[in-house]
């Protein structure tokens, strides 16, 4: 035996204003369509709890701390006054999204530019220290392996294409991107990221290792190198 029960008119009428509130709380929007969320709403997924319905202002408040992938967590704490628990959270969701990566080796084909940033834009283009890394790759196209060459202040006249191409031979790799960023935001090359990118590529030709490209990340955007001409 089924019961069937008969709300009246002001009754459907909360039950509807329920159903909708409820549908545009970030936790319900980031389950159905995450890639349709801002930003704010994913970091406030992470604080919703049932009875709060304002995370968004905590999420806002991070925001306007600055860049959350490099926030410290004492800052989160201090500065925008989350709890230890809440913190934590964030720092091991970022986390999450960065060894997510980790799992396009041996699957992601980078066959552009656009690619390569996809790949490395969130490590790396918020940083505020220079990196510089290669990453290798097989015959197809499809990444085997990632090293960081160099942390700190960089003078891209002092990478040696040694340190790049060791790492190429042992693993086999047919063929290497070299990828840094710019602090400033401004991808921008200088005279130096122009030289150190032909000295690799001429490296590539003795040792029969194609060097595709030289990949400049900024909180602005990417400079490809070899669309600038620089590589022929």
């Amino acid at each position: 035996m089924h019961q069937i029960s008969f709300v009246g008119p002001d009754k459907i009428s909360r039950v509807e204003e329920t159903r909708i509130a409820f549908s545009l709380r970030p936790v319900q929007r980031v389950l159905k369509n995450p890639e349709f969320c801002s930003l704010t709403e994913l970091i406030a997924a992470l604080f919703e709890k049932q009875g709060e319905l304002r995370p968004q202002v905590k999420a806002s408040k991070i925001l306007e701390k600055g860049n959350i992938f490099t926030m410290p967590y004492e800052e989160l704490i201090f500065g925008v006054g989350l709890s230890a628990p809440e913190s934590a959270r964030l720092i091991a969701a970022l986390e999450l999204s960065k060894r997510r990566k980790t799992t396009d080796i041996g699957s992601k084909k980078l066959t552009s530019p656009v690619a390569v940033y996809e790949l490395l834009r969130e490590e790396m283009a918020f940083l505020e220290q220079e990196k510089f890394c290669a990453l290798y790759l097989n015959s197809k196209h499809k990444l085997i392996k990632t090293k960081t060459i160099s942390v700190g202040t960089l003078n891209t006249a002092v990478i040696s294409p040694r340190e790049v191409y060791q790492q190429a031979l042992r693993s086999n790799a047919a063929a290497v991107v070299a990828v840094h960023n710019h602090p400033s935001g401004d991808p921008t090359p200088s005279r130096e990221d122009k030289d150190v990118t032909k000295r690799l590529a001429e490296a590539g030709k003795i040792l029969n290792v194609s060097f595709l490209d030289h990949i400049i990340i900024g909180s602005s955007g990417f400079c490809s190198l070899k669309e600038e001409g620089v590589i022929e």
